[in-house]
């Protein structure tokens, strides 16, 4: 996924500070899913959804950051069609 978004923003030409943010959000979240799922694993949680283990609480803050991230980068490859 990320190696298809930086194709498509060099593709347009979207280099900007928004850019930069939308990128640094995406990483960000997807750091914060991978410490999830590796916490899930290292307390030997069975099923995050029933027990609200910390790795799920982990994985549902990482929503509200990959979303603006990808927010971004899509208006700002969209907008430059």
């Amino acid at each position: 996924m990320h190696l298809g978004l930086a194709f498509a923003v060099g593709a347009v030409g979207f280099s900007s500070a928004a850019a930069t943010w939308g990128a640094a959000l995406l990483v960000a979240g997807s750091a914060m899913q991978a410490a999830g799922v590796t916490l899930n694993w290292a307390t030997r949680t069975g099923d995050q959804f029933a027990e609200r283990a910390p790795g799920f609480r982990l994985n549902s803050v990482a929503t509200f950051v990959i979303w603006p991230g990808l927010v971004v980068i899509a208006w700002g490859i969209l907008s430059r069609l």
